[in-house]
């Protein structure tokens, strides 16, 4: 992707204001692949995006709990709220 994802653990993420990367999530950045998520979280659905933002530099492996591939198990449940993505609205 260009131009590349920036490391969300980077000084020039964690550097941002709480505020720019809310703005961030919720608008998307033109001319790049972060899209505008504004229509598909709410409000307090990205503060806290923010917040995992924020916690990202002090995760470890043990702290992601990873879910199998559809093809290997059961569905896995939605992942925090009931509207869909994308094309499926």
């Amino acid at each position: 992707m260009y131009p590349p994802v920036p490391d969300r653990t980077s000084a020039a993420v964690q550097e941002r204001t709480d505020g720019a990367l809310y703005y961030i999530v919720q608008n998307g950045v033109r001319w790049t692949g972060m899209p505008a998520w504004k229509d598909e979280h709410s409000p307090e659905e990205t503060w806290r995006l923010v917040s995992l933002v924020r916690k990202m530099p002090t995760l470890m492996e043990g702290d992601m709990v990873l879910q199998p591939p559809a093809s290997e198990g059961p569905t896995p449940p939605a992942h925090g709220h009931e509207r869909p993505h994308g094309r499926d609205r």
